[in-house]
């Protein structure tokens, strides 16, 4: 039973006992991630999500009309990349990245 009343949180360890059966008829969730010029981070950042806690069925980089790497840097590390053409910024990167998963989770990293 959940405590409402305190802070509710989960560490590691509390992931690390799913699996992919007590996954069976869960919720799909995706990692969107707003990019623009992160050639030199996006890779550990995606690296992070694939070899994070819980278990992500959509990766999707929102390319926010990068002059670097970033797009093949995000396909490299499995990611579906969505290309604004034009920077839209914060917002409408996240808007693209909601239009592109038919997850039914969705976790933003910036």
């Amino acid at each position: 039973m959940v405590d409402v009343d305190a802070p509710w949180t989960l560490d590691r360890d509390d992931f690390s006992r799913i699996s992919v059966h007590d996954r069976r008829g869960a919720s799909t969730i995706a990692v969107i991630v707003p990019a623009r010029n992160e050639a030199t981070t996006i890779g550990a950042v995606l690296d992070a999500v694939v070899d994070g806690v819980a278990p992500v069925d959509e990766l999707v980089v929102v390319n926010d009309h990068s002059n670097d790497d970033t797009t093949t840097i995000a396909h490299h590390h499995g990611a579906r990349v969505v290309t604004l053409h034009g920077p839209g910024g914060k917002g409408e990167a996240m808007r693209a990245g909601l239009e592109a998963t038919r997850s039914e989770l969705v976790v933003f990293l910036d």
